[in-house]
This record gives C-alpha cells, structure tokens and sequence, in this order.
C-alpha cells in the first residue's frame, strides 16, 4: 500500500469551515486559535498526563521504557570518536527512553490504520530536554 504523499493543512481545514459556517473568523484568527490549542496539548502531554484528541480521535501520552542492555543502541558520533562501539545507556535518565505515542482505540473514525502521528522536530527536542533533567523520566509512565 503507497502512502499519500499529499496531506491536508491548515488552509484546507479554514476552507471547509468557511464552507460550512460563513467567514465568522478571518484565516489569521483561525490559524492563531489552531496554534494555541495545539500549544496547550503538547504542553499537557509533555506535563506527563494522557490527553483525549478532540471528537474522539484516540489519546495522545508520552510512553516510556527500559532500554534493552542484550541489545543497546549504538552512538554512532561518539564511537566515530573514540575509534570503538559506544553505546547508549542513558544514564541520566536511569537507563529510560521516551517517545509519543498515539492510541487509536476507541474512535469514531473508520480507516485509521492510515493515520500516523510524528512529533515535530520541537517538542522531540523538548522531550528530550526533558529527560536530561534529574529525574525528568518520572513524570511518565511505563
């Protein structure tokens, strides 16, 4: 199965509501609306709690886990380096690792096996910031 290599935007989505409801917010009020709630549920989400996607399109957390030591990642840059593998162990964050995860259960959307959600490179960066802080890992949960 190919992936859709064109998605919609915010544009389409201001389309569709002035098609439906009449121009009753101009296109830079819109856009601004749709910035700030995004905004206020990453910042929920990286607080540690579990968040419902509006008109039941699944949940939205960060998920944490042990790393594997029969099977660490490889630090490609530090082993450029020293000449010999290093691994990854992050030790700072007690030997856990994070990334977000979205939970499709329980919607009201068919077909959503062909969605797929991808942090942006910002609040990747965020987490991880996050998670370089003495006990950072803690707000999350396994």
């Amino acid at each position: 199965m190919g992936r859709i290599k064109e998605g919609f935007g915010l544009d389409d989505a201001y389309k569709f509501y002035k098609d439906k409801h009449g121009p009753k917010v101009d296109k830079s009020t819109y856009r601004k609306i749709c910035y700030e709630f995004n905004k206020m549920m990453v910042d929920d989400v990286l607080e540690g709690k579990v968040v419902k996607v509006p008109h039941r399109l699944g949940e939205l957390w960060i998920k944490k886990y042990k790393i594997d030591l029969d099977n660490p990642p490889i630090d490609l840059n530090e082993t450029k380096k020293a000449g010999k593998i290093v691994y990854h162990l992050n030790q700072h964050s007690d030997g856990y690792q994070c990334r977000w995860s979205w939970s499709k259960r329980n919607n009201l959307v068919t077909n959503m096996i062909y969605y797929s959600f991808h942090a942006t490179r910002a609040n990747s960066r965020e987490l991880a910031k996050i998670m370089k802080q003495p006990g950072g890992h803690k707000r999350y949960f396994s």
